[in-house]
């Protein structure tokens, strides 16, 4: 599934990271109790000669606990070649418990994004009213150095110069609180970009939906309009067309009636030719 082979090290991982003090736990006891073991079966015929009765499960146990956190008291150490190795293998075996439970440990006291975000809220909100604490001592002392330069004089002139070095003092805090200030901001800054970005792009979008029903009703404005000109079109047509048939109508009618005075007329003349 998306180019992972689902093995075994696919669900040791899933195990460590949805359960990691599950699993440091389970993986703790049976490290102790599996090389406490080996240790007892490799240590335990050498007790006689090594004066350490590795006989007993719990002395080989402890072994393998000071062993795995490297403290090392020496009361109990292997003396076999077999037990120096899984002396051995316990101490690198310690190295890899002992990151474990440290990335587990900084992985907890880690901010997830919702923490950060009030983390920083707060931090802000209690530098802003140490910022305006500030910022009162620098208009203070700035007012005080004002006031002892406008009444500058021999006798005050170490006054002048204590007060310059109080509104520097006073200076230099108040710039420090802006830029642990600014330091917070800009922890968020991404975010808030990113805030800002996503609801201006919801604007936009509003706007842009707007925008198009009133281009929808301009246009169904327009498709009416053009509709109402075609409907008036063909009205004028067909009055058009009933006033030129009515024309050729009046046309024919007329050219008729000449044709039969025509005839009319000539019949007249062949009566009048005939007597």
């Amino acid at each position: 599934m998306n180019g992972c082979e689902a093995g075994h090290m696919f669900a040791l991982k899933s195990t460590m990271k949805q359960r990691p003090y599950a699993f440091l736990f389970y993986t703790l006891v049976l490290t102790i109790v599996l090389f406490g073991y080996q240790l007892k079966v490799f240590e335990g015929p050498l007790s006689d000669v090594s004066n350490q009765n590795f006989n007993k499960l719990q002395n080989a146990m402890w072994m393998v606990i000071i062993t795995l956190t490297t403290t090392g008291f020496g009361d109990l150490y292997p003396k076999s070649t077999l037990g120096r190795l899984i002396g051995l293998i316990i101490c690198f075996w310690g190295t890899f418990m002992v990151s474990f439970f440290v990335v587990t440990v900084n992985n907890m006291l880690t901010f997830t994004p919702s923490e950060e975000k009030s983390f920083n809220l707060l931090q802000r909100l209690h530098f802003k009213e140490e910022l305006k604490e500030y910022a009162v001592n620098v208009l203070s002392s700035s007012f005080r150095h004002r006031n002892l330069r406008l009444r500058y004089d021999d006798e005050n002139q170490s006054m002048v110069i204590k007060a310059l070095r109080r509104f520097r003092g006073k200076l230099l805090s108040f710039r420090q609180a802006v830029l642990r200030v600014r330091m917070f901001y800009e922890g968020e800054s991404e975010m808030d970009i990113l805030q800002r970005q996503i609801d201006d792009l919801h604007d936009n979008v509003k706007d842009m939906s707007a925008e198009q029903s009133d281009i929808k009703l301009g246009l169904s404005s327009a498709i009416a309009m053009i509709e109402a000109i075609n409907t008036k079109i063909n009205d004028e047509s067909i009055r058009s067309s009933h006033i030129t048939s009515a024309l050729t109508d009046e046309i024919g009618g007329s050219s008729r009636l000449e044709q039969d005075k025509s005839s009319h007329k000539k019949e007249e003349v062949k009566q009048r030719s005939g007597q």
